[in-house]
C-alpha cells in the first residue's frame, strides 16, 4: 500500500531523491518528469485534471515520454547488475533449449514489465521493475516459500501495550528489499531478457537471488532480515513469527520485560519503543543498512500525523493536556484507492481476471477487520473455479458495503494500574455454517502475548 499522500500541484521542484514503494518488494528505478508538464498537456487535450486525478495514484506510465519510459526500464535492468542478482554472460534461445533438454531441473521464466508513474512532491516519477513470471516455475512446490507477516490482531494487542507504556511510535521500510537478500538460490532459474535489451543474442540470464516475482523471494527476504534482527539481540515471538522483541535493560524502572518491538510486514515495519531503544535501533539500522543494504526511511512518528501500515492509516491522538490519549485506526484511504468492483460487462477469462482483482483487494481489506464482510469475501473465493455473473454481482455488493462503512477504530491509553495479559482471541461460533458466526466456529482469530 502506498505511503504517500503527496498531491501534485503542478510545481516543478526538480529531481527528488525518494523511496521506492512500487510494491512491498519493488525496485527503486525512478525517472522524474515535471507534473506541470503533464497537467498542461491534459488541458491542451481538453481533459483538465480533476482533484481525484491529481493525487499520487492519478497518473499512468504512458504519461511519460518514450525516452523517460526507456530510461526507467533501463534502470530496472541495472538493479540486477547492482545487486549481483544474476550471473555474468547468459544464454541464447538455442542454448537454453539445449540446456533444458539435458537438465529437467532448469527453470526458464518469461518476464514482464511492471511499470508505474506516481506524483511525488510535484514530480511525475516513472518506476519500472523487470519481473519474472514465478507461476511458470514447475518446481515451485519443492521450496519453502511461506513468508510470515504480522497478524492484525497481534499488532493491535501490541499497540495497546505500547500506548500503555507511553512508548513512541516509529515506521521504517527497506528499499529494494528482495534484491538485498543474503540467501542464494539453490536451483538453476533463468529469467528472460526483453527484446529491447538483448545484446549479442543473450536472451536468458541465470539468477543468483530470489528477485521480485520469484516464488522464493518473500521467504528469502524474511530469512535474511530475521537473521539480522536475531543477531542484533532481538527475540522472535513464540506466537507470531513476524514479531521481534528487544529485551529491557536490567536497570529499567518499568515492569515491562522488553523495551521495543519490530513487527514485520514484508519490507515494512511499524512499532513502538522507549526513547533509548529508538535511538539505539536507528543507529544500528543506519550503520548496517547504509552500507551493503539500503533502507528507504526510518521515521519517528508524530501525534496527529497519519502513517500507513498493513492497509490502514494509524495516528496517535493528542488530548487537551497535550498528552497522547490513544490511537486512531482508519481504513478509508485503502478502500477508496485500492478496492475495485468487478466489471460485470466482461465475460469469460476477462470477467474472471476482474473478479480476482476484486477478490484480492477485498480479502486484504477484511483480514483481521471488517468481520461482517469477511464471510462474504471468503465465500467469493470459492467461486473462482466456476464463476457466474451472480457471483460477481454478490462480490460487488460486498465491496460496496465495505466502501460505505470502512473500518474506523479508536484505541485508548489504558492506565498502568490495570494489568494486561492477552493470551488469545477466539470466536466459539455457532452451529449454523451458513452465517459468518458459524463459519468462524472453532477458529482462533488472533494471538497476542
Amino acid at each position: 500500500v502506498d505511503d504517500d499522500d503527496d498531491d501534485c500541484d503542478g510545481k516543478s521542484v526538480g529531481s527528488a531523491d525518494t523511496d521506492s514503494d512500487l510494491d512491498d518488494s519493488g525496485s527503486d528505478s525512478t525517472v522524474y518528469r515535471d507534473a506541470g508538464e503533464i497537467c498542461l498537456l491534459a488541458w491542451e487535450q481538453g481533459q483538465p485534471p480533476t482533484a481525484e486525478g491529481m493525487d499520487a495514484y492519478g497518473y499512468s506510465f504512458e504519461d511519460l515520454s518514450e525516452e523517460d519510459q526507456r530510461e526507467s526500464r533501463l534502470k530496472a535492468i541495472g538493479d540486477y547488475n547492482e545487486h549481483n542478482a544474476w550471473e555474468e554472460g547468459g544464454l541464447t534461445n538455442e542454448a537454453m533449449r539445449a540446456l533444458q533438454k539435458r537438465d529437467k531441473n532448469v527453470v526458464a521464466l518469461r518476464s514482464k514489465w511492471v511499470d508505474k508513474a506516481k506524483c511525488i512532491d510535484g514530480i511525475i516519477a516513472g518506476k519500472s521493475r523487470l519481473t519474472p513470471k514465478g507461476y511458470e516455475d514447475h518446481l515451485r512446490n519443492s521450496d519453502d516459500n511461506q513468508a510470515p507477516t504480522i497478524d492484525g490482531m497481534t499488532l493491535r494487542a501490541l499497540e495497546i501495550m505500547g500506548l500503555r507504556e507511553g512508548w513512541v511510535g516509529y515506521s521504517m521500510d527497506f528499499s529494494q528489499a528482495f534484491f538485498q537478500t543474503s540467501k542464494l538460490l539453490t536451483r538453476p532459474i533463468y529469467v528472460e531478457i526483453p527484446d529491447e535489451f538483448v545484446v549479442d543474442g543473450i536472451k536468458w540470464k541465470k539468477l543468483t537471488k530470489a528477485v521480485p516475482g520469484t516464488n522464493q523471494a518473500p521467504r528469502a527476504w524474511y530469512d535474511s532480515i530475521s537473521v539480522w534482527l536475531l543477531g542484533e539481540g532481538f527475540i522472535k515471538s513464540r506466537l507470531d513469527p513476524a514479531l521481534f522483541y528487544y529485551p529491557a535493560s536490567p536497570d529499567s524502572e518499568s515492569d515491562c520485560l522488553w523495551s521495543g518491538y519490530v513487527p514485520l510486514h514484508v519490507d515494512d515495519a511499524k512499532g513502538r519503543g522507549t526513547a533509548e531503544f529508538l535511538e539505539w535501533f536507528r543507529g544500528r539500522v543506519d550503520k548496517n543498512f547504509g552500507g551493503d543494504w539500503k533502507i528507504g526511511e526510518f521515521s519517528i512518528l508524530e501525534n496527529e500525523k497519519p502513517t500507513d501500515f498493513c492497509g490502514k492509516q494509524n495516528m496517535d491522538v493528542t488530548g487537551a493536556d497535550g498528552k497522547t490519549v490513544g490511537m486512531r485506526i482508519n481504513q478509508t484511504k485503502y478502500v477508496e484507492k485500492k478496492l475495485v468492483h468487478t466489471d460485470v460487462h466482461l465475460a469469460g477469462d476477462e470477467l474472471l481476471s476482474s473478479f480476482r482483482t476484486s477478490l484480492g483487494t477485498s480479502m486484504w481489506a477484511t483480514v483481521n477487520s471488517q468481520f461482517q464482510e469477511a464471510y462474504s469475501v471468503a465465500l467469493g473465493a470459492q467461486k473462482t473455479s466456476k464463476l457466474t455473473l451472480d457471483d460477481a454481482v454478490q462480490m460487488n455488493k460486498a465491496i460496496t458495503r465495505i466502501k460505505d462503512d470502512p473500518l474506523t477504530m479508536h484505541i485508548p491509553v489504558l492506565e498502568k494500574r490495570f494489568p494486561i495479559k492477552i493470551v488469545g482471541i477466539c470466536d466459539a461460533g455457532m452451529s449454523d455454517q451458513s452465517t459468518w458466526e458459524g463459519g468462524q466456529e472453532g477458529r482462533i482469530v488472533g494471538l497476542g502475548e
